[in-house]
């Protein structure tokens, strides 16, 4: 069963060399900002679990990578970086009001884009 997604949802597009990608953008107050980070984390997690150590840049023959970024509702950026194991998202501090805007893109092979589309029951 695909699991559900709350607060990501994905735009689709595919480039002339048939690699999916998927933008997702989502602006959360400070109180929902440890559900969207469980959400953005979930997704990785399953990445890395599926296709472990295929990250990297596709031209040079990877299976699937990444790109997030986090800024705060001034326009400040935020600094995110995910890494470690278990992956973990560490940024700067986080404003005490106001919003938080974390961008994703998912990018990857057509293997990799087919178990995503399971995976997460993506259109």
């Amino acid at each position: 069963m695909p699991t559900a997604l709350d607060y990501l949802i994905f735009d689709y597009s595919e480039d002339e060399e048939a690699c999916a990608t998927w933008d997702a953008m989502a602006t959360v107050t400070a109180d929902r900002w440890p559900a969207l980070q469980a959400e953005v984390l979930q997704v990785l997690h399953w990445a890395e679990q599926q296709f472990p150590r295929q990250r990297g840049a596709l031209d040079e023959g990877a299976t699937w990578d990444f790109d997030i970024s986090l800024g705060d509702s001034t326009g400040r950026d935020l600094r995110a970086v995910v890494q470690g194991q278990p992956l973990a998202l560490q940024h700067a501090a986080l404003p005490a009001t106001g919003t938080v805007t974390l961008t994703l893109t998912l990018t990857g092979r057509a293997a990799f884009a087919d178990a995503l589309l399971q995976a997460f029951d993506l259109e």
